[in-house]
């Protein structure tokens, strides 16, 4: 029987899998659609549309699919934290589906969560600190 803590954890690590994982695969399969297609779904964010000004994360999704393309340096200058955003992400949706598909304990639950809460507070950070710059500047 499993215990309700493993039970817990191990949905947890499913929806952050979930969750991490779209957010990492999406970006390539805009790639895939935009470039083998030829249909442009790139269009204005909701956000830009209600407010006038770009959100946070306006550029990430052209900022990773430069990065996809190998164009590293056209990926930072289309939005800083695209790149770094990418990799942390990756990294956490590796890591999750290592433990779940592979079965291994992984870390302590309450390591695992305090770390996951750091590297996204870390990417938000990112995200706010280009967003807050791109303000000043423009």
């Amino acid at each position: 029987m499993i215990a309700k803590e493993d039970r817990g954890q191990r949905n947890w690590r499913m929806r952050m899998l979930l969750l991490h994982g779209a957010m990492f695969v999406a970006p390539a399969a805009l790639l895939l659609i935009h470039g083998r297609l030829h249909v442009n779904t790139l269009g204005t964010c909701a956000f830009r549309k209600i407010f006038g000004i770009d959100c946070p994360a306006c550029g990430v999704t052209r900022s990773v699919m430069a990065l996809c393309r190998g164009r590293l340096g056209e990926a930072f200058v289309i939005h800083p934290a695209g790149p770094l955003a990418f990799a942390v992400v990756g990294l956490m949706a590796v890591y999750l589906g290592f433990v779940l598909l592979a079965g291994h304990r992984g870390f302590e639950w309450r390591e695992e969560v305090v770390t996951y809460g750091i590297l996204d507070r870390l990417v938000v950070g990112m995200l706010l600190a280009v967003w807050v710059g791109r303000l000043i500047v423009n």
